[in-house]
């Protein structure tokens, strides 16, 4: 199934896709898919987890995403590039670190070493490992792998991974009465991403949804999907960019988008340019209705400016973009 190529299969039109027939063959989280093989098949699970992953990515914009970069992807994640020969001669060397960077929960990225696959490498710049949550790090370092509870368990399952994490663990340097070194950090802090990771994808609880490098993904998700209206977001992004641009009351502005004209060095005094609010719209940029796709989501927003003299100005709003005027509203960091 992974390495099926698909690139050149006949499409289905959307509404044939949707018909009666075919209805019930839509795929939805949770679901399993097993080959018709005449072997015992390969198992392939949809989590909500990864599935938010990749989504996030899209909403990027960084990469059009085709089945050859996902099925590229999917392939180095679970099978990896080293060949048999290379395989055993990992083991037989034993370095837990190397063994771990094959585990799924640091696969899917890339492991430490990044990947030259393209979409792996674009997942790594949201790695959930390198993501501050100062409670979550300091248990995680100060509690060894096997002590931690809460993560999936099941009758079949081994614990390699966890014997593996605590070897890792285990030859972290805990010496603290020595002087600190950009070593002995940088360790604790790999083992560190390594535990979130795996944490990320395996807590029994939704809390994982807050473990994701972006605050503002699930708002941004909400308003694309039609859970929430656009029009209810705009005035919270219109505060944002005011804020951006040196205002620190924007109530004052009643209601208008403020744009500084120029910067002047040394300047006593600042000149903005008033917008009214009812001159700007929110939606949502579904470029993929004019294509023949079976499925697809739009991956940003956009802000429109109708002006008076016909003159129309808009302003593509990404998952990166929505992030930071989020930030500016709600502060860079928050504690928990």
């Amino acid at each position: 199934m992974l390495n099926a190529d698909l690139s050149n299969l006949p499409l289905l039109r959307k509404k044939d896709a949707y018909s009666s027939k075919l209805r019930h063959l839509e795929l939805k989280p949770g679901m399993t898919l097993i080959s018709c093989s005449a072997t015992i098949g390969r198992t392939v699970y949809c989590r909500d987890e990864m599935k938010t992953l990749f989504t996030l990515n899209d909403l990027r914009g960084r990469l059009h995403v085709t089945l050859r970069d996902l099925g590229s992807a999917l392939a180095s994640m679970i099978a990896g590039i080293r060949s048999c020969d290379e395989i055993h001669k990992l083991y037989d060397a034993g370095n837990p670190r190397a063994i771990a960077n094959g585990f799924y929960f640091n696969s899917w990225m890339g492991g430490e070493a990044g990947s030259g696959d393209r979409l792996l490498s674009l997942l790594a710049e949201i790695d959930v490992g390198k993501a501050t949550d100062p409670r979550l790090d300091r248990a995680l370092d100060f509690q060894a792998p096997a002590e931690r509870k809460g993560l999936l368990a099941f009758e079949t399952r081994g614990n390699y991974d966890t014997e593996i994490l605590n070897r890792i663990y285990q030859d972290l340097p805990w010496d603290h009465t020595a002087d600190a070194s950009n070593a002995r950090f940088a360790a604790h802090q790999s083992y560190v991403a390594m535990a979130k990771r795996r944490h990320f994808f395996e807590r029994l609880d939704d809390a994982w949804r807050r473990m994701l490098p972006y605050r503002s993904a699930a708002l941004m998700l909400q308003v694309i999907r039609g859970a929430v209206p656009p029009s209810e977001v705009l005035a919270s992004l219109m505060h944002a960019i005011n804020l951006g641009e040196g205002l620190t009351d924007p109530e004052r502005m009643k209601d208008k988008l403020v744009l500084q004209v120029r910067e002047v060095p040394n300047g006593a005094m600042r000149s903005y340019r008033l917008f009214p609010r009812e001159r700007f719209r929110l939606q949502v940029d579904d470029a993929g209705q004019r294509a023949r796709f079976v499925e697809h989501m739009p991956n940003r927003l956009s802000l429109v400016f109708d002006g008076q003299t016909g003159v129309a100005a808009d302003l593509d709003v990404n998952l990166d973009v929505f992030e930071m005027l989020y930030r500016l509203n709600h502060g860079h960091g928050e504690l928990r």
